[in-house]
């Protein structure tokens, strides 16, 4: 599926060095802004992402993958941009790249970017689901399209297709899944991971 070949990227791009900036991936593939984290993800801007107005209060968070105790590592502000007809809490540009704050659920039809990786990129589980019927309660420990969860029966990735409904995790009227979230997930299961149909808050 190409999510889990972007999934793979994105582990990449938190390794390897960066040429224009001269900084390491972990630090270059990451900006903050309002105190939420948005990730690089290696698109650059064009006619579907035209830059909007200048966002103040960016920064391109301190350097610790190397060296998590050099009192000279620390955060700094960076230049960021609006994207036109986006939000700037669910999507950004830096250096005219696409940083996007994942836990809004691009899964889901409503987000403005939705149509960009299903469409243009093809990203998603499409077609047949396999795996058994299952429910799953867990607790939500990374979002990167989809998301990992710890169960009483170990580490699962779940997968959420184009159809799943989302109830009970909103922001901005837009689902919103974070780190942290008690959640559960109604799909199929298939070794350790959760192709979701349904996501609710645990009962």
């Amino acid at each position: 599926m190409r999510r889990l070949a972007i999934l793979g990227l994105l582990a990449v791009a938190g390794c390897g060095g960066d040429g224009e900036t001269g900084e390491s991936g972990a630090c270059a593939a990451a900006v903050v802004w309002k105190g939420e984290t948005y990730l690089d993800e290696g698109v650059k801007a064009g006619p579907r992402l035209r830059p909007a107005e200048e966002l103040e209060g960016g920064v391109t968070p301190a350097c610790h993958d190397t060296s998590p105790r050099d009192p000279g590592e620390r955060d700094h502000p960076t230049r960021l941009r609006a994207i036109e007809g986006v939000p700037p809490e669910v999507a950004i540009l830096h250096r005219r790249r696409l940083q996007m704050n994942v836990n809004y659920v691009i899964e889901a039809p409503e987000h403005p970017l939705h149509d960009l990786y299903f469409d243009e990129l093809d990203v998603g589980p499409r077609g047949r689901i396999r795996g058994a019927s299952c429910t799953v309660d867990g607790e939500v420990q990374e979002v990167v399209f989809g998301f990992a969860i710890n169960t009483d029966r170990g580490r699962r990735t779940v997968l959420i297709r184009e159809d799943a409904a989302i109830e009970g995790f909103d922001r901005d009227g837009l689902p919103y899944i974070e780190r942290g979230a008690a959640v559960r997930v109604h799909g199929r299961c298939r070794e350790d991971r959760v192709v979701a149909r349904r996501i609710e808050p645990q009962r």
